[in-house]
């Protein structure tokens, strides 16, 4: 009884912060209106500083990679070297060489993002009297070609640790595959934490996106329909994802 009156106390706390935001947003909205009026900021002034930042987010990303990388070579070379009577010293390269590797995927994902993110936004596409022409970003090839030769060596590594190969585009079955690969222990707290992800987006991030979407669309005094629509999309989608999983099961 107590969960539940914690699970209820929770879920009320979420509505009335969203309830107390979409107020402020309504109280604040011409306030904040004629300050971005005030400021006169340049959408193109706006664009260049994103891509700054996220063109030194890519490099440290990067560089953060690498380190991880060559840590989890380093382990490797040790756990292979080490005397395997030793089990103290085994289990302890053998954690150092998993978590190492493991941060390095995730960085390399995020680099990913950040390529992508970087190459879209430094596009530019100009329509002229003679026709249209696009224009892409030097920076954002760069980027995409360091990533590819990072994901290259780090599937190589993964392959060698893992015995299991990856592709570059992996499919959703070979992951699963090689999720189901892993030690019971790791797929366990792989499988929670996937878990909490998934709620976590469903439950708080976007609807906070919805609120966010929203004050954009006052401040700027537009409507941001395309914004909404994917936001809600992601949110379909992940709620529709689940009839899957009720099909399997509940057969």
């Amino acid at each position: 009884m107590n969960k539940k009156n914690t699970v209820f106390k929770k879920r009320m706390i979420y509505f009335a912060m969203y309830g107390v935001t979409g107020l402020l947003l309504g109280y604040l909205a011409p306030a904040l209106v004629g300050v971005v009026n005030g400021m006169e900021l340049s959408l193109s002034t706006a664009r260049n500083t994103l891509l700054l930042v996220t063109n030194l987010a890519f490099a440290l990303t990067f560089l953060m990679g690498i380190v991880f990388y060559q840590r989890a070579r380093k382990a490797e070379k040790a756990y292979n070297e080490a005397n395997m009577d030793d089990d103290q010293s085994v289990a302890q390269l053998y954690t150092r060489l998993y978590r190492n590797m493991e941060y390095a995927v995730v960085i390399g994902n995020i680099e990913g993002v950040l390529a992508i993110f970087n190459l879209m936004l430094g596009s530019q596409l100009l329509f002229q009297s003679t026709g249209a022409e696009l224009s892409l970003p030097m920076y954002g090839f760069l980027e995409l070609i360091l990533l590819s030769i990072f994901q290259t060596r780090l599937f190589k590594l993964i392959e060698r640790v893992r015995q299991y190969k990856l592709s570059v585009f992996s499919t959703a079955s070979e992951i699963k595959a090689y999720v189901n690969s892993y030690d019971e222990g790791e797929r366990q707290v792989n499988f929670e934490q996937s878990f909490v992800t998934l709620f976590n987006l469903n439950q708080k991030v976007l609807p906070i996106l919805y609120v966010a979407v929203f004050a954009v669309s006052v401040i700027s005094r537009s409507q941001q329909l395309m914004a909404y629509l994917v936001v809600a999309f992601v949110h379909i989608y992940i709620n529709l994802s689940q009839c899957r999983m009720v099909k399997e099961y509940f057969k």
